[in-house]
């Protein structure tokens, strides 16, 4: 099935969002830096974001140090790898012209897995608030 001019556009917009945290990891790691981004979150309440550390995870991997990684933000490599992989169909669809069919777009779009997966995130994010407060209240 060919690709309408408005699933390019999509696929563009998809390859954008994938794409920028990829590759400006890929300047952290190599010493670019800017000086006026920081946590709304912890700024203003001195609370870590849930994904609070997931910079750090993807500089990691850039650099080949996945136990570093998965120390800063367990769901860093994840991520990393589904951005990868959601990047790579993107430009494969836009390539061919063409819908691509593949296995792992029915568990990207699997409701109950998504839903498994926003639950251990948030359970995850809350386990380390929770390791935060105990170690500040010591």
């Amino acid at each position: 099935m060919r690709l309408s001019n408005s699933a390019k556009l999509w696929r563009y917009l998809g390859l954008g969002i994938c794409a920028a945290p990829l590759i400006s990891s890929c300047f952290y790691a190599a010493g670019y830096r800017i000086s006026s981004i920081f946590c709304p979150l912890r700024h203003w309440f001195g609370l870590i974001c849930p994904s609070c550390g997931m910079t750090r995870s993807f500089v990691a991997l850039v650099r080949g140090d996945w136990r570093q990684a998965i120390d800063y933000h367990l769901f860093g490599p994840l991520l990393f790898i589904c951005l990868g992989v959601i990047l790579a169909h993107g430009i494969w669809e836009l390539k061919s012209g063409c819908h691509q069919q593949a296995f792992y777009l029915k568990w990207l779009t699997n409701p109950h897995l998504q839903t498994a997966i926003a639950l251990a995130f948030s359970g995850y994010y809350l386990l380390r608030l929770n390791s935060i407060i105990l170690t500040t209240a010591l």
